[in-house]
């Protein structure tokens, strides 16, 4: 993420990379990674828990596997609003220097939730939970119409 920032630099990345272990430190090449493992963590317990209704739910019912397919693609983005606060979090703190001239100084984690556009992600939730909502039901009638 810092490489990109400092694209338009006149050194190459490597020596980019250098100078901020230079000055930072070797811990700096895994900053914002916690975030970013934790995000990853979410979108994969997200994903199971979604697999899992999807066949608790259908159990008794002949969802094919078209069906099937579509009401995870539908739930996909719902699980991708749930963990993108946490992926911001972890490119922010990528981006974030104290020593090193261009990049934002660091601020604490409280400051960085603050700073997230909470009610966009929540309009984007409810817009995406919608959609999820309106497949359930049609794949409901497909299957009554049987």
């Amino acid at each position: 993420t810092r490489l990109i920032i400092t694209l338009g630099e006149p050194r190459g990345a490597l020596a980019n990379l250098r100078m901020w272990r230079r000055q930072e430190g070797t811990l700096v090449l895994f900053s914002g990674l916690c975030a970013s493992l934790l995000s990853t963590a979410i979108d994969e317990i997200m994903e199971w828990v979604l697999v899992w209704c999807i066949d608790s739910c259908a159990a008794d019912e002949d969802l094919g596997l078209t069906d099937r397919l579509l009401i995870k693609a539908s739930g996909a983005p719902v699980v991708q609003m749930l963990s993108a606060p946490v992926s911001c979090i972890g490119i922010i703190q990528r981006c974030q220097s104290a020593k090193v001239p261009g990049l934002i100084k660091p601020e604490p984690l409280r400051a960085l939730l603050a700073s997230l556009p909470w009610r966009a992600t929540f309009e984007q939730l409810l817009l995406y939970s919608g959609m999820l909502a309106f497949t359930m039901s049609l794949t409901q009638w497909k299957l009554k119409m049987r």
